[in-house]
């Protein structure tokens, strides 16, 4: 799993967000590829992790983070590619 430091944005509402950098998403990306065990393209996007690639490497994903409820698998049509969606959880 992927562990980054949290930065308050709105102390009145207690708000927070991740401040991802490209530093961060390219590490990510790493990470994700040793589990994938080929290239993947990772993306982040409001508190979620986007990773597309072969059917294979995104079950490989699959089975790693199998344990979170918030992980879905399915097949872009529009990017014609497979995917996997993780929530980070902030």
């Amino acid at each position: 799993m992927f562990i980054y430091k949290v930065r308050e944005t709105n102390k009145s509402i207690g708000d927070k967000t991740m401040e991802m950098t490209q530093d961060l998403i390219n590490r990510a990306k790493k990470g994700f590829e040793g589990y994938a065990k080929e290239e993947v393209h990772v993306e982040y996007s409001k508190g979620f992790w986007f990773v597309y690639g072969s059917e294979l490497a995104c079950l490989r994903l699959f089975r790693v983070y199998n344990g979170s409820k918030s992980l879905h698998f399915g097949f872009n049509k529009n990017l014609n590619t497979y995917y996997i969606s993780y929530d980070s959880g902030c």
